[in-house]
């Protein structure tokens, strides 16, 4: 009895006087999208392991080199393509494999000994 006096008789102020079944009437019934919603963009951050010149991007382990060593980098995921950043500089983009975990890098260059300066902080 309260509940049906609450939502159809008693106007609300903070609704310019309408009732609550007014108003919830008024508006139209949720529903599914006409098109499946875009998958969301995972921005991560990671240092490059020491040793091996790796960096995780979930659920990803891409190989950018030990180049890249000990920088702090920024890593952009757009469902399986993935950028990944140290500072403004791209390090590598590549479209990932989605039946592999680990991302190998391409094996043109040769750093023996070699590493980037790291960025200012």
């Amino acid at each position: 009895m309260f509940r049906a006096f609450y939502n159809h008789q008693r106007p609300h102020r903070a609704l310019g006087g309408a009732t609550p079944a007014e108003v919830f009437a008024a508006t139209a019934p949720a529903r599914p999208v006409d098109r499946p919603l875009p998958a969301p963009v995972f921005v991560t951050t990671g240092i490059v392991n020491d040793t091996t010149g790796r960096v995780f991007v979930p659920p990803y382990v891409v190989n950018v080199g030990r180049y890249w060593a000990g920088h702090q980098c920024d890593c952009v995921r757009d469902g399986d393509h993935i950028a990944i950043f140290s500072g403004t500089t791209v390090i590598r983009e590549l479209t990932a494999d989605p039946t592999r975990r680990y991302q190998p890098g391409d094996k043109s260059t040769r750093t023996y000994r070699t590493r980037a300066p790291k960025p200012p902080s």
